[in-house]
């Protein structure tokens, strides 16, 4: 009986060690398991790094490089070994957005992301758009352990962005603001104008003789008057005022910022004086003048509409003046 109690208990004794082994076995299956699950995402990972379309840049938590994909390498043209221990303000400049990239690495570090675009130059000197997303990636005590940047080349994005902005605000022939784009700065002008109280002159322009240019010499004659004209007009004014064509040889000038009427006055003399000089075109050298009407605002109108019908009927009057000159809006007096 003896005997078969021992053999018994070490019966038992084996199932409870074949069992502590047996989940032993089960447990290291299943780190194994995770193992390869671990390895399998870190291939992954390393191939998409690698070979992925994307630019790919990891940082250390200083912000500076310590390793960029091909494609990184294929956008900008910089090497692995320049781009070595370099920050984004060494490869970029010091300000993306206005914002320097000390800036920029505190937002990471409170909110563990930041993205923008960011003008950018290759190693051969070629302009491009870059946009760049940055993440942090955090070790097991939540301390910033590096950084994750994601760069696309997005220039001819941008430069498609650029063409359809010229196609639906500016005028097509002389590149000027068109009436669209027009309207929204005689808004800007009239808000800037209130808040600084100031004076903003607007500008009524018909060139006087143009439809007898387009009719002895041709429209493609006249095209090239128009846009001869148009830059002559934009040199005398100023880097914030603009002109615009409306349509036909009429133009409308917006100059803000101004405290005397006498100031506009001499910048509208020298506008006469720019138009009425010779012009040379394949067909013969012309000359042709202008007659300018001009409302002010707040002092004859505070709408946009207003003005613009005040200055237009100034010019006409200063066309049955004799042209090549310009006049005030008059109210007319009972």
């Amino acid at each position: 009986v003896i005997g078969l109690i021992g053999l018994l208990m070490g019966l038992l004794r084996y199932r409870a060690l074949w069992r502590r082994v047996e989940s032993n076995e089960q447990r290291l299956q299943s780190l194994l398991s995770e193992r390869k699950r671990i390895e399998s995402r870190l291939r992954v990972a390393a191939s998409v790094f690698e070979h992925g379309y994307e630019g790919f840049m990891v940082l250390d938590a200083h912000f500076r490089v310590t390793d960029i994909n091909h494609a990184y390498q294929r956008m900008s043209g910089f090497s692995k070994s320049h781009c070595a221990g370099r920050t984004l303000e060494d490869l970029y400049g010091p300000l993306v957005l206005g914002q320097t990239f000390d800036s920029v690495q505190q937002i990471v570090a409170a909110t563990m992301h930041w993205q923008g675009e960011i003008e950018a130059m290759d190693a051969g000197g070629v302009n491009a758009v870059h946009r760049i997303s940055i993440s942090a990636v955090l070790d097991e005590r939540k301390r910033i352990q590096h950084y994750i940047v994601v760069i696309s080349d997005v220039t001819q994005e941008k430069s498609h962005e650029r063409e359809l902005e010229q196609i639906a605000l500016y005028d097509s022939l002389t590149g000027l603001p068109n009436r669209r784009l027009l309207n929204d700065r005689l808004a800007q002008g009239i808000h800037a104008a209130t808040r600084q109280k100031t004076l903003l002159a607007v500008l009524y322009l018909d060139l006087d003789g143009f439809k007898q240019v387009n009719d002895l010499m041709g429209h493609a004659d006249g095209d090239l008057l128009l846009c001869e004209q148009g830059r002559r007009i934009r040199a005398q004014l100023r880097g914030d005022d603009t002109a615009a064509r409306i349509g036909g040889d009429e133009m409308v000038l917006l100059l803000g910022d101004w405290n005397e009427l006498h100031q506009v006055e001499a910048t509208i003399a020298r506008l006469l004086e720019a138009i009425a000089r010779p012009v040379a075109l394949p067909r013969g050298t012309v000359r042709v003048t202008a007659s300018i009407g001009m409302s002010v605002y707040p002092l004859d109108a505070q709408l946009p509409e207003e003005l613009l019908e005040q200055a237009d009927q100034a010019m006409y009057e200063a066309k049955q003046c004799g042209k090549n000159q310009y006049r005030r809006f008059r109210r007319a007096t009972k």
